[in-house]
């Protein structure tokens, strides 16, 4: 067995080939930096940390990340690698093995119950009666992160899309946690957003309706200093949409150079959509985009500031 140190946690694609979809294996990747971004800016985010890849060892993927690794590369591992931030790095996988629990432990559904006690901890009750007991700010991260909630979704979105995976494996804490989690869980694990995504949705006319989403996360695409212009944005789906942004208030932070933001950083915003009735699809149809609120900016890794 491979030894897990406490700043390692270890993901394993379980399934009879020893490969993986490149595509799928990437997004993977890239997820787990995401949420290991989040967590550390939820927890503390004056002491950044990297997240690296460490290369397969043999009878696992025949794949070799030469940029990333280490000379001391043993299995698929991913390892934060600043030695003077070992307990914090062990606090945030500890988070993570939380998170994807929580997930498994509700099987795709919303919690019957959620109860924030005095001793820092939420105890959960899901629809089969059960309670689960968790660091309340595991609980804090899963139940109000949007950006958490869709990379975990889309994790187990793009592997449920794999026949080959038969599970996932995440193993941490000096190897004395395991959480697995079979390919049957996947399309429930991708399905529901625990944290509030309250939407709200306003017949304006005959065939024409307004749908409100309160924190959408949009990601960057294309911007636009100009309010009366369209900004381009990714939906969660990874769908490219056009909106005008009438946050006056946002735009004039901006010219005060109050926050900076960049390509593929994640905007928390107000949305409304408006749609039409499509006769021939018998569904209506998304016409126009409009950003009432931007609540929050979320930096994908590092960046360096926009000048404005």
């Amino acid at each position: 067995m491979i030894e897990i140190k406490k700043n390692e946690f270890e993901v394993v694609f379980q399934g009879k080939n020893h490969e993986i979809d490149a595509r799928i294996l990437a997004e993977t990747i890239s997820n787990f930096n995401i949420i290991v971004n989040e967590i550390n800016k939820e927890l503390q985010p004056e002491q950044p940390l990297q997240l690296k890849v460490k290369t397969f060892d043999e009878g696992s993927f025949e794949i070799l990340f030469a940029i990333f690794a280490e000379q001391t590369v043993r299995d698929t591992v991913f390892t934060i690698l600043q030695k003077n931030n070992i307990e914090f790095a062990g606090t945030v996988i500890s988070a993570i093995s939380d998170l994807l629990s929580i997930k498994k432990f509700l099987r795709g559904e919303k919690p019957a119950e959620i109860e924030n006690t005095k001793d820092n901890q939420t105890i959960i009750k899901n629809n089969s009666g059960e309670i689960k007991v968790i660091n309340s700010k595991s609980g804090d991260i899963i139940f109000n992160n949007p950006v958490v909630n869709l990379t975990i979704n889309n994790t187990f979105n793009a592997l449920d899309g794999d026949k080959d995976v038969t599970g996932l494996k995440f193993v941490s804490e000096l190897n004395e946690k395991q959480i697995e989690i079979p390919n049957s869980m996947f399309r429930k694990m991708s399905d529901n957003r625990l944290d509030s995504n309250e939407e709200i949705m306003q017949l304006i006319a005959d065939g024409k309706r307004v749908i409100i989403k309160k924190n959408e996360p949009l990601s960057i695409f294309k911007i636009v200093f100009d309010e009366k212009n369209k900004w381009q944005f990714l939906t969660k789906l990874g769908h490219k949409i056009s909106a005008i942004i009438k946050d006056h208030h946002f735009f004039e932070r901006v010219k005060r150079n109050d926050i900076y933001f960049g390509f593929g950083d994640v905007m928390l915003v107000d949305l409304e959509i408006t749609q039409e009735f499509n006769q021939i699809a018998k569904a209506y149809e998304n016409k126009s985009y409009i950003i009432t609120s931007i609540n929050n900016i979320r930096h994908n890794g590092k960046q360096t500031k926009l000048e404005l």
